[in-house]
């Protein structure tokens, strides 16, 4: 048995010995077959082998290889006819990878005028302008979009890309994800869009321009199919009837539901109709909104689309908000009635024609300035009603809205001129005519407007007339300023002579001669000063009777005129400044006697007259009427608007400083100067004054002269001729006086006499320093220094309210320039002849 058992053993030793060999052989075959298979499509040889199992095997591998090579050769096509395509295509494409292009078509190249691929091997963002229209970096959002490809397979958007000539331009891009040489690429296909954007863009433009219009015209479109029963409109449309969700009506009955109840039924009507018959469709109706239920007024146009048959199949119309224009018809309406009340009650005439200027309404006013009633006017021509002349030439003018009128030019309306009435009044009228015109009717007439401005016109040339006073007052002011200062050398060194010369008669005539003159210089220099600006009159309570008694006395003393008085009983003292009524008298009496050279009558009448109702410039009280006519040669109508003019005369003696004079101190006074006259029929000059009802003027005590102790003078001045000829008269009348320039100045030496002794009897101070402290400056810092201090005020200007009202700003009297040796003496005896 163990022989046995060696004998088995040895011949599965040496079967698997031969088996081994020959598996081996079979192995190096299939081997070899591996080895070359992978570059070479080679069959293998079953000849060589012997087990058929590996026949089998091997007949399987080559059906495999066989197979192979028929799916190599189908990609190779398929990869061919890809390329072709690629190649060929009309749509850019290329391969993108993740460092960037690695393959592009012609397309592409020409696409951005390209000359050769190299060009397009570079990251897209490169082919792009720096930032993307949405202000994002084109690198930042390409490698995001890429991104998103690479992990969703695909991605499909707009982008802006930049040519290499610079011109940027838009693209529809399309990645989708593929392999490619073992690796996953982006396949890419650009198709130019930008003409098809710029249609879309100006098609988007256009719809916003028309929504836009509709919203601003409140009008939207409407549409109904009728086969279906669809209701489409605009989004004006729609909120029209109130509804906040767009498209939310989509049948004609839901939009009827909102119809006022009292006009559904018409409106209904109406659409039937026109659906029916084709009846027109143009309709006003009412609404209630469905957001708010605000009852709107609406207007609906529509026409209907037929079919071959003529039957209705389509409507489409157009829905517009009128609910402002009905308001403005209803409110015009109610204008028309208004203004058929209140034409009747204007202020200002109107007259109104038909295209042919026959008159067909008057109002009460044009009746008035016209003289013609509103029955005997209609239908008659505005040239009989209406007659005009120009305010210069006095010729006819042409009829208001007439061509040849120059109210009829908008640039010239407004236009004064003289309107001549049926009875031949006369009014200065202001008129302008408009045409009455009428949607395409053309004229259908005239409208002429005209306002009487003959009262306006008289408190204009009034105002102007004041207006050049004042202006000339402003500079006659400071010409009587300077004029008085100069003439204070004069008269007081003349005044210091007389009295230096008593026994000298010879000298004293001439030098009384002079001083005549210089009086008639100081008169002159006065008139000037009721010209200046802020020139107060010194109003007190006055006896007007003994003045224009005294006026009348002197001025017509040795004249060839007879003088009449006539003063009424109970006569008001006139609130008045004495010296400036005197000259208000004086210059009207002249005036008077040079319109008679060859004699007649002067009448002065004064009367109390009081208004109770403001007129004119004229506030209500009582007020002293002082009348002065003469029986001379009167005034024409074209002097009259003069006289009171400054420098204006008809004399060759007279300065034309009088009359207007007269009117300065007048209207100084509170008070009204008017004048009434006619070529050859006289003049009355009418002056209205402010009264009190004191009836007696009061008296003034006059003490007689008695010596003044001599005196330690300050004085002010910055004029040198002023300074000198005080030195004088003052060392002449036994004082001592000290002279300076300005406050400044005066202040420190009347310090330095306190400081060594007693201080200055009396301070002298000049009103105005130009460039330095004056008058009133210096009394208020003198006053702090010394309140026992005594001044007194000097100017050339004598109505300067310092003067007028001295002791108000601490002075204890005044000294008007130009002055006398006389005048000093009657101040030093006021201040302190009662004290010796």
């Amino acid at each position: 048995s163990f022989l046995a058992f060696l004998l088995v053993l040895g011949v599965i030793y040496l079967l698997t010995k031969r088996m081994g060999r020959k598996l081996s052989s079979e192995f190096e075959v299939f081997s070899n077959f591996f080895k070359d298979c992978a570059t070479a499509h080679r069959a293998i040889d079953t000849e060589l082998l012997k087990l058929a199992e590996f026949q089998q095997l091997a007949e399987q591998a080559n059906r495999m290889i066989n197979s192979r090579k028929e799916i190599e050769s189908a990609l190779k096509k398929s990869e061919a006819k890809f390329r072709q395509l690629f190649e060929k295509s009309r749509d850019a494409m290329s391969i993108l990878s993740r460092a960037g292009f690695i393959d592009c078509n012609q397309a592409l190249l020409t696409l951005f005028h390209a000359s050769k691929k190299s060009q397009m091997f570079t990251p897209p963002w490169k082919l792009s302008p720096e930032f993307q229209p949405d202000g994002r970096s084109s690198e930042e959002k390409a490698k995001e979009l890429i991104r998103s490809a690479y992990k969703n397979g695909s991605a499909k958007f707009e982008w802006l890309h930049k040519k290499f000539s610079g011109e940027e331009f838009w693209c529809e891009i399309s990645l989708t994800r593929i392999p490619w040489d073992e690796e996953d690429c982006i396949f890419v296909i650009w198709r130019d869009i930008t003409k098809s954007k710029g249609a879309m863009e100006n098609l988007k433009k256009s719809e916003a321009r028309l929504r836009k219009s509709q919203e601003l015209s409140k009008a939207g479109n409407w549409e109904v199919d009728l086969i279906r029963n669809y209701y489409a409109a605009s989004d004006e449309a729609y909120r029209i009837y109130g509804y906040t969700a767009l498209g939310a009506i989509t049948s004609f009955e839901e939009v009827s539901r909102a119809i006022h109840p009292e006009d559904r039924s018409r409106v209904k009507t109406e659409f039937r109709n026109f659906i029916i018959n084709g009846t027109p469709y143009d309709t006003v109706f009412r609404i209630r909104r469905f957001n708010d239920g605000e009852i709107r007024f609406l207007r609906s146009i529509a026409e209907r689309i037929t079919d071959r048959t003529g039957r209705a199949v389509q409507v489409l119309g157009v829905i517009q908000d009128i609910t402002e224009l009905i308001e403005k018809e209803r409110q015009a309406r109610a204008e028309h009635e208004k203004m058929k009340i209140t034409l009747a009650s204007m202020s200002s005439a109107v007259i109104v024609t038909d295209k042919e200027f026959h008159v067909e309404l008057m109002n009460p006013v044009a009746e008035s300035l016209t003289g013609w009633a509103q029955e005997e006017a209609i239908g008659k021509p505005l040239a009989l009603i209406y007659k005009s002349i120009n305010p210069e030439t006095r010729k006819p003018n042409p009829l208001p809205g007439h061509p040849e009128s120059s109210v009829n030019s908008p640039a010239e309306k407004n236009l004064s001129e003289i309107l001549i009435g049926r009875d031949g009044e006369e009014h200065t009228v202001l008129c302008n005519s408009s045409p009455i015109m009428w949607e395409d009717s053309g004229v259908l007439g005239i409208v002429v407007v005209f306002r009487d401005i003959t009262e306006r016109l008289k408190m204009e040339q009034e105002l102007q007339k004041t207006q050049r006073l004042e202006s000339l007052g402003a500079l006659a002011g400071g010409i009587a300023h300077d004029f008085n200062n100069q003439m204070t050398g004069i008269t007081g060194n003349i005044s210091l002579v007389k009295a230096m010369m008593e026994n000298s008669p010879k000298a004293t005539a001439l030098l009384n001669e002079a001083e005549k003159a210089t009086n008639t210089c100081r008169a002159l220099a006065r008139q000037l000063l009721t010209f200046a600006s802020g020139g107060a009159p010194l109003i007190e309570s006055v006896s007007l009777e003994e003045l224009i008694e005294d006026s009348v006395s002197f001025n017509l003393r040795g004249k060839p005129v007879k003088g009449e008085i006539e003063i009424a009983d109970g006569l008001w003292n006139g609130l008045v400044d004495p010296g400036q009524f005197r000259q208000v008298m004086s210059n009207l009496l002249i005036n008077a006697v040079q319109a008679m050279p060859d004699g007649g009558t002067i009448r002065v009448c004064a009367e109390n007259f009081e208004i109770k109702n403001a007129t004119g410039e004229l506030a209500p009280g009582k007020f002293v009427r002082i009348r002065v006519s003469d029986t001379g040669s009167g005034i024409s109508s074209d002097l009259k608007s003069k006289i009171f003019d400054p420098f204006f005369t008809t004399k060759e003696e007279g300065s034309g400083l009088g009359l207007s004079t007269v009117h300065s101190i007048v209207k100084r006074h509170g008070g009204e100067l008017s004048v009434e006259s006619s070529p050859g029929k006289g003049s009355t000059f009418s002056i209205l004054l402010p009264a009190s009802e004191e009836t007696e003027s009061k008296q003034v005590e006059v003490q007689e002269e008695n010596p003044v102790r001599p005196l330690n003078i300050l004085l002010m001045d910055d004029e040198e001729i002023i300074r000198d000829v005080a030195l004088e008269i003052f060392r002449f009348l036994g004082h001592s006086i000290t002279l300076t320039s300005d406050g400044e100045e005066a202040l420190r030496v009347y310090k330095e006499s306190m400081e060594k002794g007693p201080p200055f009897d009396l301070v002298l101070l000049d009103i105005t320093i130009p460039g330095g402290m004056g008058g009133k400056e210096t009394i208020a810092r003198l006053l702090e220094l010394d309140p026992e201090v005594k001044a007194a005020v000097t100017s050339g200007y004598a109505h300067d309210p310092i003067i007028a009202n001295f002791s108000e700003y601490g002075f204890c009297g005044r000294l008007e320039k130009p002055f006398k040796i006389e005048d000093i003496e009657k101040l030093l005896h006021t201040l302190f002849g009662s004290s010796h």
